[in-house]
């Protein structure tokens, strides 16, 4: 899988720097993917119909007996959320490029996209990486809407 081995070589320092395993997900004969793996989080790449997702996920064992982490709520959480809520010009480096917002339809595309990514999910996600949690904890509550008397 060409996508799998650009995720790797752009995302090496998930193992090097930070202690995560690479893991090889079944392929599911949509798109391609890799995976990152250092409890409680897992680090995803997906590529399928012309974009690129980078999510972290909170473990459904972690989120079990978690105050704010629970079954039933969403623990995923993108690249771009984590990076935006943290600066609004986080990604204006890459919309700046020609054709910001287009497809990604190329193995080139795709490498240019998992450069930048890299360089943003060094700056903006180095604390998830070493298992601080506090951000994706903040975000959570923001995504929840308190309903008087619930």
């Amino acid at each position: 899988m060409i996508f799998a081995s650009l995720v790797d070589k752009e995302f090496a320092f998930l193992v090097t720097e930070y202690g995560f395993l690479r893991v090889d997900s079944p392929p599911d004969g949509v798109g391609e993917s890799a995976e990152y793996v250092k409890d409680p989080i897992t680090v995803s790449f997906g590529w399928y119909k012309g974009e690129v997702d980078i999510d972290f996920h909170v473990s459904l064992e972690f989120a079990a007996d978690h105050a704010i982490f629970r079954p039933y709520i969403s623990r995923t959480f993108a690249l771009s959320e984590v990076a935006l809520g943290q600066d609004r010009e986080a990604y204006a480096s890459w919309a700046a490029r020609p054709h910001p917002g287009s497809y990604i339809t190329s193995p080139d595309e795709a490498l240019a996209f998992l450069v930048e990514s890299a360089r943003i999910m060094r700056r903006y996600g180095a604390p998830i990486l070493r298992g601080d949690l506090t951000l994706l904890e903040q975000i959570t509550n923001k995504r929840w809407i308190r309903i008087p008397g619930a």
